[in-house]
């Protein structure tokens, strides 16, 4: 059943930072795919995943579907008509080109597709939605090298910047300096994944080696005072997926994470679904799973959504001016 504070989220006008398209395709959406393939349908259950190792095996066989560049081009529609459907007027979304190739899909094809479906999507919905190329660290500098190869080679002004993903293990963040700094020089916006299963060292190494503009999870930094102030300081915004958490094991249960303490103590949090589908989740019931289950009021949460547009690489206008429209909304309990 739907909380009235999941209604009420769900007509606000929201900005999302951290969400994987390859993991925001409707379980329909994939069945429709797979039908038309001749292939075995996905059951639900194959989201009854238990940690990472698993939810990269749910991963692997869901993208294991995009092939073509309908295949791409129906994606992207199908996520931007789930976005739209939470009132999510403003997205940056996670995607990762060179894992696809990788899997043998042709590039030309998989752009062309990507970028037709997101532009008739932002059209016939009316929002708005940028990418972030994403490298992961499990296939190393050498996807990055490719990465920037693509973003050469395919250029459009729906890329933003890129994003490190992946598990964090050591040595996986200083082969990726220069790519960083390689992104800012052309202009890029950088984003990166640190501290979901690691510790604040990883935090804060993410931030001193690689500079990025805002942290991906980051549950690790409530560990350490040190870095939580470094993170306010700096004014660094992390990407907090409640559901992706602690159906994952990077937080014990929604009673136990690090949320309500990391808002308290004035470190910037935004709040985003990670991989929705994956999850059984929406952005609107992640603000609902934080107040109700997380303990955060509805005060705090408004001022959660506003962060949204706040830490967006928006233009400064159109932050204002969807910050302004938060401020005139009712924030009662």
């Amino acid at each position: 059943m739907i909380s009235d504070v999941e209604k009420r989220f769900r007509t606000r006008p929201k900005a999302e930072l951290h969400v994987h398209l390859e993991g925001a395709l409707p379980l329909e959406f994939l069945n429709l795919l797979a039908a038309a393939k001749g292939r075995e349908p996905i059951m639900p259950d194959i989201f009854a995943f238990k940690g990472f190792e698993e939810f990269a095996l749910c991963f692997f066989a869901t993208t294991g579907l995009l092939e073509d560049e309908e295949d791409f081009y129906q994606a992207a529609r199908a996520f931007m008509q789930m976005q739209a459907a939470e009132n999510i007027v403003y997205t940056e979304c996670s995607f990762m080109p060179a894992f696809h190739v990788k899997r043998g899909v042709a590039p030309e094809a998989m752009f062309r597709g990507l970028y037709a479906g997101l532009r008739e999507g932002m059209w016939q919905h009316n929002v708005k939605v940028r990418l972030l190329f994403s490298m992961s660290r499990m296939f190393g500098a050498e996807a990055a090298e490719e990465t920037f190869a693509y973003i050469r080679q395919f250029p459009d002004n729906l890329i933003l910047g890129i994003d490190l993903a992946g598990m964090e293990v050591a040595d996986s963040i200083l082969p990726f300096a220069p790519y960083f700094e390689k992104a800012r020089a052309m202009g890029l916006e950088t984003v990166a994944h640190a501290g979901e299963f690691a510790g604040p060292d990883h935090v804060k190494q993410t931030i001193e080696i690689l500079q990025p503009k805002r942290i991906g999870h980051g549950l690790g930094a409530a560990l350490d005072d040190r870095v939580c102030r470094l993170l306010t300081e700096k004014d660094i915004a992390l990407e907090i997926s409640p559901s992706s958490n602690v159906l994952l094991g990077a937080a014990a249960s929604y009673e136990d994470h690090p949320l309500a303490k990391l808002a308290e103590i004035g470190v910037p949090v935004t709040l985003n679904t990670d991989d929705p589908v994956f999850f059984s989740t929406s952005l609107s019931k992640e603000y609902s799973l934080a107040h109700q289950r997380m303990g955060i009021d509805m005060a705090c949460l408004a001022d959660i959504l506003a962060n949204g547009f706040r830490y967006s690489f928006l233009e400064p206008e159109e932050k204002t001016r969807w910050m302004v429209h938060e401020k005139k909304e009712p924030h009662h309990a």
